[in-house]
């Protein structure tokens, strides 16, 4: 059997479940009518002329939605009707007024069936054809003329190609025919007001109308079909035609514009496919048989074309619908693939070209949510794709996660910072930046790749930016780089004369290599030989007359330290206090007094004394000398514990012990009223301690300082100026 395969076709985007329609596909093709032969569980649908398979019978695959073969028929082949055994179809012609036989088992035409003309009308053609019960050879045709109003030229009955004599009248009769489940005919006029439901009986002579009842069904354009002993119109009528007058038993309300119906042969279910103009424009709708209520609607998308049809394709809820641009399978179906193919979540390209997008091998077919089929597909379009693989019968796993498909237009020409024309030294460089928007990547003319460059190379240089989805715009303007006659000096190294560590007011010379032309330094001096006087990190670069600089020293590092504050001398008795905590040396008549170091020294001469600060090798200036005569010892109160100094005093007092104890104390100061001033914790060393008074406001006071012991050691009087 020739095999053609279908060029696109797609899923259609209904929920899983929602109607038990869990696998839909649309097959695109031009066609007139479908029909369902169930002993070769097939679909077939006739073709118009105008394209590759145009007036023929196609034969479609309604597991995997594949045209399996098509057979030319004749000049637009329309309605058809098959018999019970599925021997023959019968198919109406458009383009002759005639009826083909095709015979289902040798697959080929063996009759041709003339349907007659009038002398006014002219020739007549098949608008519906249903094969009489329990023969394959025998049928009955609703006959219609062509350019005329009413179209209806009666029925007539054929047994081969031969026509019994006895036909019904033609201008009001029966457009649609259906046999019911007792074997009687039924019609439908639906072109006219008179709108009438007929009655039929076929006898050996022909056919005859029995009964006419109005009022029954009334619409224009509307079919029937039969289930039973009822006859469903497409427009939601429900008509018992068990008793001898048939009666309207009950309406499918709600239905959309211009819907197409069928019947479930094995459950409770009516199903519609209705348009309207409005969005959605398509729905599939399903409603209780026995009740006629509404039981679910849901929109269907990638649907176009007018609708033709719906039918069922065996039992478990399998339907079809053509509209006259595709057909559409629906199949309640579950895969045995129950994992989604993996894709990669974006991808894309330049305007005006096409993308390859790959699903993962080892299925037996692939079908993309755009209509197309296989593996890999080729897409120009923005949009979001999905794919679905089936399994060997057919049935489609659940989609894919979607991929994001976007196509740039091409990128602007970028610009390159800076001048047209750059001079470099041999052995030198230069880097080349361009600025752009967005996420564009850019490639250079040499290949380098990035928003910036170094070369060092003559030549011309130009830069192109690509867009995030590989869209390729136009290069820059050039950018030309020539070489200079002169050579980049060598890196240069600064001669240090003196040391780089010194104290304020000093400095140190930083010396460049000579013999250039030009020199710069990173404080912006130009002279070869500089003085430094702060601190500070120091380079230097040299150039020719060219312009030829060399790279950059290794920076030299320069830290000055400042010159301490002149300290000042304190004195309570034979005891003398620097003003500085640290760095001390005492002098006696200008002499450094030996191991004399500390904040405090114990006089036991007299004369001119003084102290120095010294702090990371920087000395302050001497002291103000203070000519100290030596108490006696006799004068000093050794009965005294504690004594404090100076007192009066403004901002410092000192606390000095006897016993030149190291210790800690407690220090309480009460004013007079008893009240308590301030407290704080001393350090004593050597029996000396220092405590801040500033805070205090002028006045007498009282010190009571205890030891970590709790024990008094001295109650003194204070006076705060």
């Amino acid at each position: 059997m020739q095999y053609i395969a279908l060029l696109a076709w797609s899923l259609l985007f209904v929920p899983n479940g929602v109607f038990g329609q869990n696998d839909m596909k649309r097959v695109p093709i031009d066609n007139n009518a479908m029909i369902y032969v169930p002993q070769q569980d097939r679909l077939f649908v006739t073709t118009p002329s105008g394209q590759a398979t145009g007036n023929s019978l196609c034969v479609i695959d309604p597991y995997f939605g594949t045209i399996d073969t098509c057979y030319f028929i004749g000049s637009e082949p329309g309605v058809m009707a098959v018999s019970e055994d599925g021997t023959y179809m019968y198919i109406g012609l458009s383009g002759a007024p005639r009826i083909v036989r095709f015979n289902l088992l040798t697959k080929a035409v063996d009759a041709q069936i003339n349907l007659g003309s009038s002398g006014v009308t002219g020739s007549f053609y098949a608008e519906d054809i249903e094969v009489l019960p329990g023969s394959s050879t025998s049928f009955v045709v609703s006959r219609r003329n062509q350019g005329f109003s009413p179209r209806h030229e009666g029925l007539a009955v054929y047994d081969g190609t031969v026509r019994r004599p006895n036909t019904t009248p033609g201008h009001t009769g029966s457009n649609s025919i259906t046999f019911a489940s007792n074997g009687q005919l039924f019609g439908y006029n639906n072109e006219t007001t008179e709108y009438g439901f007929r009655r039929l009986i076929i006898s050996g002579n022909g056919v005859s109308e029995l009964a006419v009842y109005p009022g029954l069904v009334n619409n224009f354009s509307t079919e029937i079909e039969s289930q039973g002993n009822r006859i469903y119109s497409s427009r939601g009528h429900v008509v018992d035609v068990s008793t001898p007058t048939p009666n309207l038993v009950g309406t499918f309300s709600n239905l959309g514009g211009f819907p197409v119906m069928e019947v479930s042969p094995d459950s409770n279910y009516v199903y519609f496919i209705t348009f309207s103009l409005s969005e959605p424009q398509y729905k599939f709708e399903k409603y209780n048989k026995t009740t006629f209520n509404k039981i679910s609607s849901e929109p269907l998308t990638g649907i176009s074309g007018g609708l033709k049809g719906l039918i069922n394709w065996g039992i478990d809820g399998k339907l079809a619908f053509n509209t006259d641009k595709l057909v559409v399978i629906m199949r309640n179906c579950t895969s045995l693939l129950t994992s989604p193919l993996q894709m990669p979540s974006n991808a894309g390209g330049c305007t005006g070209t096409e993308v390859a997008l790959s699903a993962p091998e080892g299925f037996n077919s692939y079908f993309w949510s755009n209509g197309a089929v296989g593996q890999t597909i080729f897409v120009g379009q923005h949009g979001q794709y999905s794919v679905r693989a089936s399994d060997s019968l057919g049935c489609l796993g659940p989609p894919s996660n979607i991929v994001s498909v976007q196509f740039d237009w091409p990128p602007s020409a970028p610009w390159i910072s800076g001048s047209s024309l750059v001079r470099i030294c041999q052995g030198g460089s230069v880097t080349l930046s361009t600025f752009g928007s967005g996420n564009d990547s850019y490639m250079w003319s040499n290949g380098a790749t990035g928003t910036s460059i170094t070369v060092n190379q003559p030549g011309q240089y130009r830069v192109r930016a690509i867009s995030p989805n590989g869209c390729v715009g136009n290069y820059s303007q050039p950018v030309t780089v020539e070489l200079l006659p002169e050579t980049v000096p060598p890196q240069p190294v600064i001669e240090v004369l003196g040391s780089t560590t010194f104290c304020s007011g000093d400095s140190v010379i930083l010396s460049a290599p000579e013999g250039y032309h030009s020199y710069t330094w990173s404080n912006s001096n130009g002279a070869r030989l500089i003085t430094v006087k702060n601190t500070g990190t120091f380079t230097v670069r040299v150039g020719t007359p060219l312009g030829c600089m060399s790279e950059t020293s290794v920076p030299v590092s320069v830290t000055v330290f400042p010159v301490p504050a002149q300290p000042a001398i304190l004195a309570n008795g034979n005891l003398l206090a620097s003003s500085a905590v640290s760095g001390n040396q005492w002098f006696l008549n200008g002499e450094p007094i030996p191991g004399a170091t500390g904040r405090f020294y114990s006089a036991s001469l007299s004369g001119f004394y003084s102290v120095q600060t010294t702090i990371n090798g920087c000395s302050s200036p001497m002291s103000n000398l203070y000519n100290h005569f030596v108490v006696s010892t006799s004068s000093l109160p050794e009965n005294e514990p504690m004594t404090a100094f100076p007192n009066p005093a403004q901002d410092v007092v000192y606390l000095k012990m006897n016993d030149e104890a190291n210790t800690t104390c407690e220090v309480f100061v009460y004013n007079l009223t008893g009240r308590m001033a301030h407290s704080e914790t001393c350090h004593f060393e050597s029996g000396m301690g220092r405590m801040e008074i500033e805070h205090l406001a002028p006045g007498i006071y009282w010190l009571e300082v205890v030891d970590r012991g709790q024990k008094m050691r001295k109650k003194l009087k204070l006076v705060k100026i």
